[in-house]
């Protein structure tokens, strides 16, 4: 038996921030981040601050729910 994820995020740590995005994205992002999430066009998604991608784990952990995580390389020398 396979799940989707309930989430996907993407980490741009040289900003410090964090693309959410998923069914229930604008919900999490905020719960975490209650003063800050904003809607990226460009992204299609929530932006967070990245220092707040543990809370969305650890939500997520609570309902028992898959979250994809992923880091952005702008280098561009990512395998």
């Amino acid at each position: 038996m396979s799940r989707a994820p309930w989430l996907f995020v993407t980490v741009d740590e040289a900003h410090g921030l964090a693309l959410v995005r998923g069914e229930e994205a604008g919900r999490v992002a905020l719960l975490v981040s209650p003063d800050t999430p904003r809607w990226s066009r460009r992204g299609r998604g929530w932006v967070i601050a990245a220092s707040r991608v543990a809370d969305v784990l650890a939500y997520a952990q609570t309902r028992h729910e898959f979250v994809v995580i992923s880091h952005r390389d702008r280098r561009g020398d990512a395998a």
